[in-house]
C-alpha cells in the first residue's frame, strides 16, 4: 500500500484542480484546522499548547514559526485595509523630527513578523533566567525558550489581529500596547506552574527587561535616522 523507500501511497490519482486549490492552501495552513486550532488555543488555553509542544505533541498543531509569518502578514494587510495613520505630527515637535519617527513607526509596522522574533529572542534568554526550574516543566533549556516565547509572540499576532478587525468593521479599538501583560502572565502561569506571586513577580521583570531592550531599539533606530 504503501512505498517502502519513501511512504507515499501507492494510490496515487491523477492531478486535478481541486488538487491544485488543496496544495495552494496548504502553503498558508488552511489545508486544515491546524491553523485554527492554534488560534483558539492560544487564546484561551496558552500555557497547555506550550506545554504539550515541548512535551512531543507536535503533529496536533501548526508549526509555531509558520503560525507566525502568517498571522503577521494577515495582521498587515488588515492595518493597511484599516489605513495606518501617522503616529507623530508637528505639534510633537519639529517636522523633520515628526516624519522620521513617522517613518521609525512603519519601518517597525511593515516588518513586524521580524520585530518579534526579536523580541521572542531576548524573552526567551530572560525566561531561561527566570523560569528555568518551574515545578511543571522542571529544567528548561534555551531552545525551548525560544519556542516558548514565538508560540506567545503569535498570541499578541492574534490580540493585534483581532484590534485591526474591530477598528476596520465597527470603527472600535483597545488598547493593544497594554493587552500583552495578561497574555503573557496567563501564558506563563499556565506553562510553568508557578503560584501567583511566583509568577506575577517574573512576569514583571522579564516585561521591565524587555521594554528596556525595545527602548533602546528605538533609540539605534533614531540614531541611524540621524535624530
Amino acid at each position: 500500500n504503501y512505498c517502502p523507500m519513501c511512504g507515499q501511497s501507492a494510490k496515487v490519482s491523477r492531478i486535478m484542480i481541486h488538487k491544485v486549490m488543496r496544495g495552494a492552501m496548504d502553503v498558508w495552513g488552511l489545508g486544515n484546522n491546524l491553523l485554527l486550532k492554534n488560534v483558539v488555543h492560544l487564546l484561551f488555553r496558552p500555557g497547555y499548547l506550550i506545554a504539550d509542544y515541548l512535551h512531543g505533541r507536535r503533529q496536533m498543531y501548526f508549526p509555531p514559526f509558520k503560525t507566525l509569518f502568517l498571522l503577521a502578514a494577515l495582521n498587515l494587510l488588515l492595518e493597511h485595509m484599516a489605513g495606518t495613520d501617522d503616529l507623530f505630527t508637528a505639534e510633537d515637535g519639529p517636522q523633520e523630527v515628526a516624519e522620521s519617527l513617522n517613518t521609525i513607526f512603519h519601518t517597525i509596522n511593515d516588518y513586524q513578523a521580524f520585530l518579534w522574533i526579536g523580541i521572542a529572542m531576548v524573552m526567551a534568554c530572560l525566561a531561561r533566567v527566570f523560569f528555568r526550574f518551574s515545578p511543571r516543566l522542571g529544567r528548561i533549556n534555551l531552545g525551548e525558550c525560544i519556542f516558548v516565547q514565538v508560540w506567545m509572540s503569535n498570541q499578541f499576532l492574534i490580540a493585534d489581529i483581532i484590534d485591526s478587525t474591530l477598528d476596520l468593521t465597527l470603527g472600535m479599538s483597545f488598547n493593544d500596547v497594554l493587552l500583552p501583560l495578561p497574555f503573557i502572565f496567563i501564558a506563563y502561569k499556565q506553562l510553568f506552574g508557578f503560584g501567583w506571586w511566583g509568577t506575577l513577580w517574573r512576569t514583571v521583570t522579564v516585561v521591565a527587561l524587555v521594554l528596556a531592550f525595545v527602548m533602546l531599539l528605538f533609540m539605534s533606530l533614531m540614531f541611524y535616522y540621524g535624530m
